[in-house]
């Protein structure tokens, strides 16, 4: 066998490999966006795959970005049309309120005090810190 065929051979294999475990982690994306849906009291499957949704996601952009470097535009389709059907999850899990019209109600705020600010000039609390920070 000529050495030609064996890389063409070669390269075809690691290809085939690539994409089924493109296919895996576009199982698993969706398997992940199932712990959604799926109550953990019919199964816990889901729910634990829901855990690693954040890796999946980023592994799916990562064989996302692969197809493209690579120019397999077939197989970019495929990874980008599994990623939009996750969108709903997506957006869910990583909230981007960059300009938001209004502020969603059950939306998380983070204040931080200086609480060595909370005393008077003789270096005495005049009141506690905790009824001073909550309003």
């Amino acid at each position: 066998m000529p050495v030609k065929n064996k890389i063409a051979l070669f390269r075809g294999i690691v290809r085939n490999i690539i994409f089924a475990t493109n296919i895996i982690a576009i199982l698993l994306l969706f398997s992940s966006f199932l712990s959604w849906r799926v109550s953990p009291l019919k199964t816990n499957l889901f729910s634990y795959i829901g855990i690693a949704f954040g890796f999946v996601f980023f592994l799916n952009i990562s064989y996302l970005f692969l197809w493209i470097a690579f120019k397999k535009w077939k197989l970019a389709f495929v990874s980008l049309v599994s990623l939009l059907l996750c969108y709903h999850p997506i957006i869910t899990f990583f909230p981007m309120n960059i300009f938001p019209e209004k502020v969603p109600g059950n939306s998380l705020r983070i204040l931080t005090y200086n609480v060595e600010g909370f005393v008077n000039e003789n270096k005495k609390r005049t009141k506690s810190i905790l009824s001073s920070i909550i309003l």
